[in-house]
Order: C-alpha cells, then structure tokens, then sequence
C-alpha cells in the first residue's frame, strides 16, 4: 500500500495481521500528479479489486496499482491502451474481456461503468 510512514514503524493497513513479513519498497524517481481519473478493475468471477488505475486528467502520468495472490504490483506512467497488456501479464487466470471496469473522472463525477 501507499503511505509516508515506515512499514516497520507504523503499520497503517495492519498487513500484519495477514502476511508473517512484510518487505518495504521505496520508489526513488517517483512524481507527485493531481490524480483526475480513476479506474476500478474487478474479476466479475469473484467479486475482488484487481486493481486501481490513477492517473491526471491528460493520462501522461499514472499509476496502477495490482492486487495479485501475494502481493502488491505498482507500474508507473502507464497509458490507458496498455493497460489490458498489464493485466494479461500479472492476471493469466482472468478474461481481460471480462474485467468490470468503472470509471471517475475528477471527483465531483458519478462512477460510470465502462
């Protein structure tokens, strides 16, 4: 997850009631952007987020956000006709066709199912 603090110093999604270690990553060349679109992914097999899609309202920086079986994938300054590319890579037992996507471009917008 995202968070300023140290994983080891305050555990702030209590990840240690679910996981035995935790491994901390740090992005290094990492640019803050005013995040004006967001994209929900579910398996409409199982009902569970795939992932987060972040992005400014131009898409030219962005940040999706993967919920694989063990793990947190981030890919950063994705565009948005790469991202069934990314999900074929990280989710092999999910149709890409059949992802639930919904949508919100800036936050005072209704989600909308793509």
């Amino acid at each position: 997850m995202i968070s300023v603090n140290k994983v080891y110093s305050l555990d702030d999604f209590n990840l240690y009631a679910t996981y035995d270690e935790l491994i901390e990553y740090e992005e290094k060349n990492f640019k803050l952007f005013k995040t004006e679109c967001i994209r929900l992914y579910f398996n409409p097999d199982y009902n569970e987020l795939l992932g987060i899609f972040l992005s400014d309202i131009d898409g030219f920086s962005s940040l999706i956000i993967l919920f694989l079986q063990d793990e947190i994938r981030i890919v950063n300054d994705c565009k948005i006709s790469d991202i069934d590319t990314v999900f074929e890579k990280f989710f092999l037992q999910v149709s890409v066709g059949n992802i639930i996507v919904y949508e919100k471009i800036n936050p005072k917008n209704v989600w909308m199912l793509l």
